[in-house]
């Protein structure tokens, strides 16, 4: 199935619901209707033109360049961050001959009086998808135990639309690991041809990457990194997925069953997944007690395990996850719900997938460094308790970069939880 890019579009019900109302319900802005681009309101994401100061263009989506002749130039401050949805208040347009005869076109250049910036969930009303019909994409080709199945097409869904930044100093997105044969890891694949070739390039601040094995993505700079592996061993992976699995009685169809359906689904569900991924849904201090309850839950969960033969990043996964969960619903309010139900659903994935007990009988032990630094953290600190990181920095002998690497792998084993703006809860 052959992946799409989004300058190959054509038809209205190709666009995501956002795009949609920026592109198509429009009013000419230009009387003269030379090279003019359809504009509404003078809205649309903000892109900073870098050569020409308090310049912007609007554009009807942030993942892909589009050729205008309509530039905004911001006549004071404040200026509005990148990426956001901007309606500007228009105050004069210049129009601006470009190029020489018979070669000529115009450039507009509209002056900003002020501006205020659109929430996304009111422009997304229009989906060709409603959440359900999303979910139920992701399981097509499966057949066997409905719960089982329920749980696949959830989490598939929360690959999807990827996870927000959520810690200062790192990236967001997920690390997924796919277990099973050849057929799987294709079947997988296969699902998420959705994602368009934009979103694949190392350029992206948005990154979807499918690999066979591990190997090292850089993640500097980047607003979000997507890592799929079939069967990996060592990588941190947030989510566990299994496809086929006649221990579950889930089974993969032949594709000629239903590819017709995944052809006709798939430009649907890219475009709620870009919609999706224009929200950015935060974990809030009033949330953090339910964050801290859910984590224990996960934790016992692992412990009553008898291993895993894969290296689970423990403390990344409710945050991850339930940020997740909110953007499949298209809103920037993450809940006591969604965090509840990140929870539920990796512990179902996690006993649906099937794992390895033999290579997992050897425990992974702490580095030297993390072992100093959890030492120090106990002696300086009461457990159950949060402080912040230079908290922590005052008491350790480590030099900064073995610190952080130190407090990374404590977060990802469990031992601690980080969360925004820098502050760490030491776990019991």
């Amino acid at each position: 199935m052959a992946r799409s890019s989004l300058r190959n579009r054509m038809y209205g019900y190709e666009f995501s619901g956002l795009e949609h109302h920026l592109l198509f319900g429009k009013e000419n802005i230009d009387l003269e209707k030379d090279n003019a681009v359809l504009v509404k309101d003078h809205m649309g994401f903000a892109k900073k033109m870098h050569n020409l100061p308090n310049t912007f263009q609007l554009n009807p989506s942030p993942f892909y360049n589009m050729d205008t002749n309509h530039y905004y130039v911001f006549v004071k401050p404040p200026f509005p961050d990148e990426k956001t949805i901007v309606k500007a208040t228009v105050t004069e347009t210049e129009k601006m001959v470009d190029g020489y005869p018979p070669d000529i076109s115009y450039i507009y250049l509209h002056y900003v009086a002020s501006w205020i910036k659109v929430d996304p969930k009111k422009i997304t009303q229009r989906q060709m998808l409603d959440q359900e019909e999303f979910i139920s994409y992701f399981t097509g080709g499966v057949k066997g135990d409905v719960s089982a199945i329920e749980t696949l097409g959830n989490v598939l869904s929360i690959c999807s639309v990827s996870s927000p930044q959520y810690l200062d100093f790192e990236c967001g997105g997920m690390n997924t690991a796919i277990f099973g044969k050849k057929k799987d890891w294709n079947a997988y694949k296969r699902k998420f041809s959705v994602i368009p070739t934009e979103l694949l390039s190392p350029k992206s601040d948005i990154r979807y990457q499918f690999i066979d094995k591990p190997i090292n993505v850089p993640t500097k700079s980047k607003a979000e990194i997507n890592i799929a592996v079939h069967n990996p061993e060592n990588m941190p992976i947030q989510l566990p997925i299994q496809i086929s699995s006649k221990k579950n009685d889930i089974e993969l169809m032949p594709l000629n069953t239903y590819k017709e359906d995944m052809d006709y689904l798939s430009p649907l569900v890219t475009g709620r997944i870009l919609d999706s991924l224009i929200f950015q849904p935060k974990i809030t201090k009033s949330l953090e007690k339910t964050v801290d309850n859910a984590f224990y839950d996960l934790i016992n969960e692992l412990r009553s395990s008898t291993g895993i033969s894969y290296n689970q990043d423990i403390g990344s996964v409710v945050p991850k996850l339930s940020m997740a969960i909110a953007r499949t619903k298209l809103t920037e309010k993450t809940t006591k719900d969604e965090i509840r139900t990140s929870v539920d659903t990796w512990i179902d994935m996690f006993h649906y997938t099937i794992t390895d007990t033999t290579k997992a009988s050897k425990e992974r032990k702490l580095s030297t460094d993390a072992q100093v630094l959890h030492g120090e953290m106990l002696n300086g600190f009461i457990t159950d308790t949060k402080m912040s990181i230079d908290d922590i920095r005052e008491i350790t002998k480590l030099n900064e970069q073995r610190f952080l690497d130190a407090l990374r792998e404590l977060h990802q084993r469990g031992l601690v939880i980080m969360y925004s703006g820098n502050r760490v809860h030491l776990m019991a």
